[in-house]
C-alpha cells in the first residue's frame, strides 16, 4: 500500500474590480438620515365582532349584489339556502376568521337569529321564514363555492381552503 498523495495547494482568487464605482448616495433621491420619520394616521376606532357582524347584515348593497350572482339551484345538489345566505357566510369569513369559525357562528342561535332577522327587513317575512333554523355547514358553503362562484378557468384561485378552511368538525358547546 503507497501513502496518499498530496494535494496541491490552492490559489487564492484574485479579486475582481468592477469596471464602475458608486459613489454616495444623495440625500434628496430617498430623504437625508436627519429627516423625522411622517406622523403617524389616525388609528381606527377598534370595533367588536358582533358590532361588525350586524354592519354586514344591515348593508342594503350586500342584498344587492346577492341578487346578481346565481341562483343557489340552478342543477345538481338542491342548495339549502338562498345565494344571499352564502354571501354573508363568504363575507363573514374575514370578521370570524376562517371558514370553520364562521360555519360553527352560523350554526348558533345568537349569529343565525341576527340573519333571520336581518333577511326578514331586507327581503319580507317569506324568505326568512323559507331559511332554516340553523346556518350552512362548512361543506354546504364549499359546495355553493366550487360550484357557483369560482371560476372554472382558475380552480385555485378561489378555493375555500385558500380562503381559511380546516377538516376539523366544529368543537361541542
Amino acid at each position: 500500500m503507497s501513502t496518499p498523495k498530496a494535494r496541491p495547494k490552492r490559489k487564492r482568487a484574485k479579486k475582481k474590480v468592477p469596471d464602475h464605482t458608486v459613489g454616495p448616495i444623495p440625500d434628496d433621491a430617498f430623504g437625508a438620515a436627519s429627516d423625522q420619520p411622517p406622523p403617524p394616521g389616525p388609528e381606527a376606532p377598534p370595533i367588536s365582532i358582533d358590532a361588525r357582524f350586524e354592519y354586514l347584515l344591515n348593508n342594503p348593497d350586500l342584498y344587492t349584489a346577492a341578487a346578481s350572482l346565481p341562483d343557489a339551484s340552478r342543477g345538481g345538489r338542491p342548495a339549502h339556502y338562498p345565494s344571499v345566505v352564502y354571501l354573508i357566510f363568504l363575507c363573514s369569513i374575514s370578521i370570524f376568521g376562517s371558514a370553520r369559525s364562521t360555519a360553527c357562528g352560523l350554526q348558533r342561535p345568537l349569529w343565525w337569529d341576527q340573519v333571520l332577522n336581518a333577511v326578514r327587513s331586507h327581503s319580507g317575512d317569506e324568505a326568512a321564514a323559507a331559511l332554516p333554523a340553523t346556518g350552512p355547514s362548512r361543506s354546504q358553503w364549499n359546495y355553493y363555492f366550487q360550484k357557483s362562484v369560482s371560476s372554472p378557468r382558475s380552480p385555485r384561485s378561489g378555493t375555500p381552503a385558500a380562503i381559511g378552511g380546516s377538516s376539523r368538525p366544529c368543537p361541542a358547546e
